[in-house]
């Protein structure tokens, strides 16, 4: 038996939005600007990385169509270096077709195992094992959930 292996359900579930009442009586961007539609809260903070945020919060995953863009080829930016850091991530691959407009792929129970370094071909690199910080709970896998959408 392997120690520090524990077996746990990765889930990965697709969410698809009802536009059949969806009317902005518009086109394009002037129409939400005229819309009195309310919006859910959101919170934006500055600085660090969404992988980072901590496990209590829905991270957002601004993704390719076909879910995880180019990780399986050459690509080295913010869905592909998710899937890189979370290799669990990449079985969404194997079991989602491409996503329409109004689709979204949520992810939960994965694991981050790398650090890494830089951004795009020019500087990406591995930064060895990802150890949670010092003095701060582990992230615990089955509370990480990622919200995929086509960006």
């Amino acid at each position: 038996a392997t120690s520090g292996w524990r077996l746990r359900p990765v889930t990965f579930r697709r969410l698809v939005g009802d536009t059949s009442e969806l009317s902005l009586g518009g086109h394009g961007e002037e129409a939400w600007g005229m819309s009195d539609a309310p919006l859910c809260p959101v919170e934006a903070v500055e600085g660090g990385t969404i992988e980072d945020s901590g496990p209590h919060f829905t991270q957002l995953d601004f993704a390719n169509a076909t879910i995880g863009g180019g990780v399986l080829r050459n690509g080295a930016v913010q869905e592909e270096i998710r899937f890189l850091i979370c290799p669990e991530l990449i079985v969404s691959r194997a079991i989602a077709e491409p996503m329409a407009t109004h689709e979204a792929l949520l992810m939960r129970g994965f694991e981050r195992f790398s650090n890494y370094s830089g951004y795009g071909h020019a500087t990406f690199a591995f930064a060895g094992p990802h150890v949670a910080a010092a003095g701060s709970p582990a992230e615990p896998p089955s509370e990480t959930e990622l919200l995929a959408i086509d960006a």
